[in-house]
């Protein structure tokens, strides 16, 4: 581009100057000739440009600088000058004398014209006139005409055949007129006779000539469309000195027509004008299609043309109208009043000399071209390797990736390249507006970038890099990397400044992110508690995280492989060493990796420890290999746990015995072997429960429970025989398979000896503690051949020891089963018994022992079954506690209670406290507050007349929540006491945290006084207890005068029991209301 660009500059600049002075001497011929405008704007306007190109051009030093550069240039280009001005030279002469010569054929040849139209228009109307003459005095017009005059054949309307007869004949003698429209009317304006179809009519000019006949006027017409001409005339119909009608026609004028037409056809603006003067009215025919009649009215001031040739002769001649110039030819039309012009326009008369001319003009370039290619073959071989020079230069320009821009010191933008531009997002037009770079710069670089640039152009600065922010056309600056250097003429002066731009924003948004990421990385892996090393292509170490460093991996990177089994060996899950090519990385760099594989290493300490080793190839986007990594999971105490948890599958973690699963698989697998051997072989199923195993959790805590747990399992290992299996088969249940024989009294021995092992006191946390154990036994095959079977039934002959005789053994029979069915069932009635009010209350009396009269009563809870009759407490009340049923229960007995104390009071008793006992699902959380808010509200009775019975045992599991409890009663208005006092294995003295009002001894005390010691010094310390606790005891069971006297001595303050009755009917009971007076029975 920069090889050819400055010559074509100048070439412009010369042919700009040159058209000027080409057109400025054309304008000049012009006003010489009369065929253009005086106006020298356009030639002033090319060589003011010239000018100011000039001007402008010298401005740009690197104009200066490629002719300096390249002399072929300024050889070239004085070519090119001498070789415009001697063309244009030449083509304007050429055109001087072509003009000349055309413009004496041109006029010639307009007034040949002129007059062969003037000519054919005068001999046609002449010879057209004479024809309408002709017709106007035909006979059979006259005839015609008279006949209708006198009627006698009837009217144009309506005519007879005769006179349909004479029109039709007149029709076609009117044919052979060929008129363009005719008329025949009778003296009364009736039409008689016309042309079929009637056409517009135009405007005419009257035609003054002498020849035509009296009373008749005739003009010339000229359609405003097709500019065709015809003569109208207007005749009367004369029978001798009398006028009978008129006759008028337009014909057309067809050769005068055609002879006007090709006048306009040879030059396309020629304008053919017939004109009249009357008066003072100048009228003129159309001239031009669509044109319409023109008509003006004459003063002296101005008169047009064609009035002047109307009255004098035939005259050519260049007139000025509206701003252009025309070639005039006129003539008068004989002796009509008329005048005919032909007229054309300059412009077009000398078209022919302008095509010459720019035809030779045309040649300007051609021989600028044939010098410059002799010129340009001559310095073909350095032009050559110029260009390719330059064009290399300007392709790197405009399609590098490199944003290039071009300033001068004072940050002007003089040029720059697409990549720039589409950096900053604008487009090229945009950024070719005058800019400079501050308009882009961040305002905080404004500063420095200026006084670089300054300084560079004053030589004081060197080629430099930076990081400037360039505002983009959404309004977001990016980062740009400058590369900037000063552009030096041969003076050593800058010329101008290059700037290369590399767009960083996103790369260093990028470099930012991975650092960041290669950050959070780090920082992940290095807390986490697994190995993470890696190491390149090459196979030297190139990274570790901080557990790896922990784990005994070098610090120092580009390690070997085989440095680092030197450092850290790895061995098999055997201790075998791993060969150095079935390293994990070593496998992983070839191709092969490692999934969760385990090996061991040596810890620092010493110890070995278990890793999952999983080793990969590192690959980038292309495929290529970068390394490898591992990551190494210590399992070591993963490991531990899963056998820990694999032993507690089938262990228990308490005692470490086996648990349930295990002793279930084994039997079964015990039962298939012994299904092949003697039949005289059996296998006993023992369950062991301790009995009471409740209360001592509750009294020493669920610890000294688990103490008592590990010291009985120690026991029993030590009491059975090597072929016994020991298992824990849950809770405070333990499970024993023993071989035996078919003597049963050999097998309760065995049974026998093992819970003799337990007799001794265990010593506990400073505690003494004696336990007893149930035992149940099941034999295979006899009692059953599944596991599932054996245990049911042992579990059954197990309970039933309890309920019977707890601390022995019990061999399972089968009448057992048969009572635990009987129990499932007694179950299934319990839940119907309360819907079906099978369910009464009978009230034991309480009485005084000093004044032997009743103080109150127990509400006791008794169940009549439709089918078995009354059902033992003992046996429904712990189904009830076992089903959750108690809860509903119990508060129907609140109810039932409080109702009854309601109807003894509007009975007119004196009602006395009732006790109602308290289960412990109905001492959780606030429930038995509710359920007794409940039924003192429905009933209305006084609080006080309620009184609630708690067991030692409730108390002692949650003291704390039961003494709130007691706490929230009183509140209410109602009483508590410790029903069954004595049974627990709390000390007396924690009696005094509770708040109580009464102690109920526990009959267990009482049925042997006075006769047994131990029970006799028991009951007297609790009562003194009591005292000094200022508690009221009441005794249990007492049945003897002899017993009730005992406790009177002792101090006891009331009984219950069947000395004085049992518990009776609310009935009965109303009767002990009635008469409270004790008396003696019998």
């Amino acid at each position: 581009m920069h090889l050819i660009t400055p010559l074509l500059i100048d070439l412009g600049i010369v042919a700009l100057a040159m058209a000027g002075v080409l057109m400025l001497a054309w304008k000049l011929l012009q006003q010489l000739w009369g065929t253009g405008t005086s106006s020298a704007y356009q030639p002033a306007a090319l060589l003011f440009s010239a000018g100011v190109a000039t001007a402008v051009r010298n401005r740009f030093p690197w104009m200066r600088a490629a002719y300096r550069q390249r002399p072929d240039r300024k050889l070239m280009l004085t070519a090119a000058v001498i070789l415009l001005l001697a063309s244009s030279l030449t083509a304007l002469f050429t055109a001087l004398v072509m003009a000349d010569h055309e413009r004496n054929r041109l006029t010639l040849s307009m007034e040949n014209d002129r007059d062969a139209l003037s000519r054919g228009l005068l001999m046609a109307m002449e010879v057209r006139g004479k024809e309408l003459e002709r017709f106007s005095h035909n006979p059979l017009l006259l005839r015609t005409l008279r006949t209708l005059q006198t009627g006698k054949e009837g009217s144009p309307a309506h005519p007879s055949a005769e006179l349909q007869s004479q029109l039709a004949d007149l029709r076609t003698m009117m044919a052979l007129l060929a008129p363009h429209e005719y008329s025949i009317t009778n003296l009364w304006g009736e039409t008689v006779l016309s042309s079929a179809a009637s056409t517009a009519h135009h405007p005419g000019l009257p035609s003054l000539a002498p020849a035509m006949p009296p009373a008749s006027q005739f003009m010339l017409q000229r359609d405003p469309v097709t500019l065709n001409f015809f003569l109208h005339a207007q005749l009367p119909i004369r029978k001798g000195e009398q006028t009978i009608g008129h006759f008028s026609a337009s014909l057309p004028l067809p050769a005068s027509s055609r002879i006007a037409h090709e006048l306009t056809r040879r030059a396309k603006h020629t304008v053919i004008k017939i004109c009249s003067l009357s008066n003072d009215l100048w009228t003129c025919l159309p001239s031009q299609a669509g044109e319409s009649e023109q008509t003006t009215r004459l003063t002296s001031k101005r008169l047009p043309a064609e009035v002047r040739w109307a009255q004098g002769k035939a005259a050519t001649t260049i007139q000025e109208i509206d701003g252009q110039r025309w070639l005039i030819s006129s003539t008068p039309l004989g002796t009509t009043g008329l005048a005919l012009a032909v007229e054309v326009p300059t412009a077009e008369l000398y078209a022919p000399v302008v095509d010459t001319l720019e035809t030779g003009l045309l040649f300007v370039p051609g021989l600028v071209l044939l010098g410059l290619l002799v010129l340009g073959w001559q310095l073909r071989p350095l032009t050559q390797r110029l260009h390719q020079a330059n064009a290399r230069v300007q392709n790197a320009f405009d399609y590098s990736g490199i944003g290039i821009l071009m300033v001068n010191g004072q940050g002007e933008i003089l040029d720059f390249n697409p990549a720039f531009s589409e950096m900053l997002g604008y487009t090229p037009a945009e950024l070719r507006q005058p800019h400079v770079v501050d308009d882009f710069l961040h305002p905080d670089d404004r500063g420095a970038v200026a006084a670089q640039l300054g300084g560079m152009a004053d030589t004081e600065v060197g080629a430099y890099c930076a990081h400037r922010r360039y505002r983009h056309k959404n309004g977001r600056y990016r980062m740009l990397q400058w590369h900037v250097s000063p552009v030096k003429n041969e003076d050593g002066a800058v010329t101008s400044i290059v700037c290369y731009a590399l767009d960083v924003t996103d790369e260093l948004a990028r470099r930012d992110a991975a650092i960041r990421q290669t950050a959070f990385l780090n920082a992940v892996l290095d807390n986490m508690r697994d190995v993470v090393y890696a190491c390149d292509e090459n196979g030297l170490l190139s990274y570790v995280n901080a557990a790896a460093i922990r784990a005994g991996l070098p610090t120092k990177m580009g390690v070997s492989l085989r440095e680092l089994e030197l450092v850290t060996p790895v061995h098999t899950t055997d201790h075998k060493p791993v060969p150095l090519e079935q390293l994990p990385l070593e496998s992983a760099l070839r191709g092969e990796p490692k999934e969760a594989e385990n090996f061991l290493i040596e810890s620092l300490e010493g110890q070995w420890r278990h890793y999952e080793i999983t080793a990969r190839r590192l690959l980038d986007s292309t495929g290529t290999p970068l390394g490898a990594a591992a990551v190494a999971h210590d399992v070591t105490e993963i490991r531990a746990v899963d056998r820990r948890l694999k032993w507690l599958i089938d262990h228990d973690e308490l005692t470490e015995l086996p648990n349930q699963t295990l002793v279930i698989e084994s039997l079964e697998r015990l039962l298939e072997a012994e299904t092949s051997r003697d039949e005289s072989r059996q296998l006993a199923v023992y369950l062991l429960d301790i009995d009471r195993f409740r209360q001592i959790n509750d009294s020493f805590g669920h610890a000294l429970g688990d103490d008592l747990l590990i010291e009985t399992a120690a026991r029993l290992k030590v009491a059975l025989a090597p072929d016994d299996f020991l298992a824990r088969w849950g809770g405070n249940a333990f499970a024993v398979l023993h071989p035996c024989t078919a003597d049963q009294q050999a097998l309760l021995d065995h049974a026998e000896q093992l819970l003799n092992s337990l007799t001794e006191p265990f010593v506990l946390d400073g505690q003494t503690i004696f336990i007893t154990a149930s035992l149940g036994i099941a034999r295979a095959p006899r009692d059953g051949r599944s596991a599932t079977q054996l245990f049911s039934r042992a579990d059954v002959a197990m309970y039933r020891c309890k309920a019977n005789t707890p601390g022995r053994a019990l061999l399972y029979t089968a009448d057992m089963s048969q009572r635990g069915r009987e129990l499932i069932e007694m179950e299934t009635d319990l839940r119907h018994a309360l819907a079906m009010e099978q369910f009464f209350v009978l009230y034991q009396p309480k009485v005084c022992l000093q004044t032997r009269q009743v103080i109150g009563a127990e509400a006791l809870l008794r169940w009549q079954h439709p089918q078995h009759g009354l059902v033992s407490p003992a046996t429904f009340i712990p189904l009830l506690e076992e089903t959750g049923l108690i809860v509903p229960v119990g508060q129907w007995v609140l109810n039932a209670v409080c109702k009854q104390l309601q109807e003894w009071e509007q009975q007119g008793k004196t009602p006395l406290p009732i006790a109602v006992n308290c289960s412990m699902r109905q001492l959780q959380g606030d429930l038995i507050l509710r359920q007794v808010s409940s039924a003192l509200e429905h009933s209305g009775i006084a609080p006080g007349l309620l009184e609630l019975e708690i067991t030692e045992s409730m108390m002692l599991r949650d003291p704390e929540h039961v003494s709130g409890l007691i706490v929230q009663l009183r509140e209410l208005g109602v009483n508590t006491s410790i029903d069954d006092f004595g049974t627990g294995y709390s000390s007396l003295a924690s009696l005094k945290r509770l708040p109580v009002t009464t102690i109920k001894l526990d009959r267990a005390f009482v049925k042997d006084l006075p006769n047994d010691a131990d029970d006799a010094a028991i009951t007297r310390a609790v009562i003194s207890m009591a005292k000094a606790l200022h508690l009221i005891v009441i005794a249990e069971g007492v049945e003897t005068q002899e017993q009730a006297d005992f406790l009177q001595q002792l101090g006891c303050e009331a009984y219950q029991g069947w000395l004085f009755s049992q518990a009776v009917a609310p009935k009965r009971f109303a009767q002990y209301l009635a008469d409270a007076k004790t008396h003696t029975p019998g």
